[in-house]
């Protein structure tokens, strides 16, 4: 179980990613909603675009969180019970009192699926983001670690490509590390093997 975070100001977009809207070889599944109605996205875009407006200095209103698991537990992962993790894992992170949607991808061999929810909640009051990289993974962790869901290999198993942010350049930065400690025998050496991947060194 991983948790990508991101905020944006364009509820439109974030929604129209979840429901797979624009994408033909995508397919989407709405499972869960809350505080909105789910007639039609326009429907759904609306609830948020309103609510939004009962705080103004909330910048980054929209809230998008990718939750995926491992093709090993792809058999248990029913809607309900990735319902129930996303929902646990929301509560768990403070993201609570909110609009929010729970949209299930069925485009990759791993399970995974999209929450989009308003920063701004329903008492105008801006949902915290304090240390959430850090709250996220020991939440995942937990919840790993509860259910019994497989645990990852390792670093050097992960897909890069798959990645995006912050977690797709620590893991550039892992590979970089990992290959220039193979051939450099002193700090020199790995100075210079690391600039060929592009990251610089700077001691401190």
């Amino acid at each position: 179980m991983i948790g990508v975070i991101t905020k944006g100001s364009c509820f439109s977009g974030c929604v129209e990613y979840a429901l797979a809207l624009k994408e033909k070889n995508k397919e989407a599944r709405l499972l869960y909603s809350e505080g909105l109605l789910t007639d039609t996205p326009k429907d759904i875009i609306d609830g948020f675009e309103c609510q939004r407006h009962l705080n103004s200095r909330v910048q980054h209103w929209c809230g998008h969180i990718s939750l995926s698991y491992s093709p090993k537990d792809a058999e248990r992962m029913s809607d309900e019970f990735m319902v129930k993790l996303a929902l646990e894992y929301m509560d768990r992170m403070g993201i609570k009192n909110t609009q929010f949607i729970i949209v299930r991808h069925l485009d990759k061999e791993h399970p995974h699926c999209h929450i989009v929810f308003n920063r701004v909640d329903n008492d105008g009051k801006c949902v915290s983001d304090s240390w959430e990289y850090f709250r996220s993974n020991e939440i995942c962790k937990e919840l790993k670690l509860k259910y019994g869901l497989t645990f990852g290999e390792g670093r050097d198993k992960v897909k890069t490509n798959r990645l995006k942010g912050r977690d797709r350049a620590k893991q550039e930065v892992y590979i970089a590390v990992r290959d220039a400690l193979k051939v450099a025998k002193d700090w020199t050496t790995f100075q210079r093997e690391l600039a060929k991947s592009g990251v610089s060194l700077r001691k401190k």
